[in-house]
Parts: structure tokens; C-alpha cells; sequence
């Protein structure tokens, strides 16, 4: 999947996503912001929310953004980023909403 894409589907359900899942922000990040494909085609996304979220609304947004991109989902907080890896991982992450 292509970043624009992406970022245009995204922002197209922002409204819906932030609602329901009471999203803060939500970004790209990986092989999709630099227009890769990776190996396994998936999107990497980074969400913080605005409120403390279950492991089921976790699952579901999960399954929701796959549904909405088509393709497998990876999907992470950023303070549950690896620490060798956050630096990276956040300076290349290009924010949706």
C-alpha cells in the first residue's frame, strides 16, 4: 500500500475512528512512509489514545484499520516501542490526525 493511500483512507474515517476508539493521534511508520512495500504487506501504525483502552477495543481497532486498508495491520503504542527502536520508529512516523 502506497503512504498516500493510506494516509487519505485514514483521514477519510478520522471522525468515526476517533470516536469510537477515542484515538489522540494516530501515524504511519516503516516501510509505508518511505512508499516500500514490506515483505509481508502490512501498514505499521502508531495510536495513542485519549483514554486508558481494553485489549478487546485494542483487537477491534486493529481488525477495523485492516478492514479499512486492506491489508494486515501492525499496531503499536509509542511508549511500547523497544527503546532501540523508538528513536526511529518516531522520527520517521508521519502523522495521519
Amino acid at each position: 500500500m502506497k503512504r498516500d493511500e493510506a494516509v487519505r483512507i485514514l483521514r477519510k474515517q478520522q471522525k468515526d475512528l476517533v470516536e469510537r476508539y477515542h484515538i489522540a493521534y494516530l501515524s504511519l511508520f516503516g516501510p509505508v512512509t518511505r512508499d516500500e512495500t514490506h515483505s509481508d504487506g502490512s501498514v505499521g501504525i502508531l495510536v495513542k489514545f485519549a483514554q486508558p483502552t481494553g485489549l478487546f477495543q485494542f483487537v477491534d481497532l486493529k481488525k477495523r484499520l485492516e478492514t479499512l486498508l486492506g491489508c494486515k495491520v501492525e499496531i503499536g503504542k509509542p511508549h511500547s516501542l523497544k527503546p532501540q527502536f523508538r528513536a526511529r520508529i518516531l522520527q520517521e512516523a508521519i502523522r495521519v490526525f
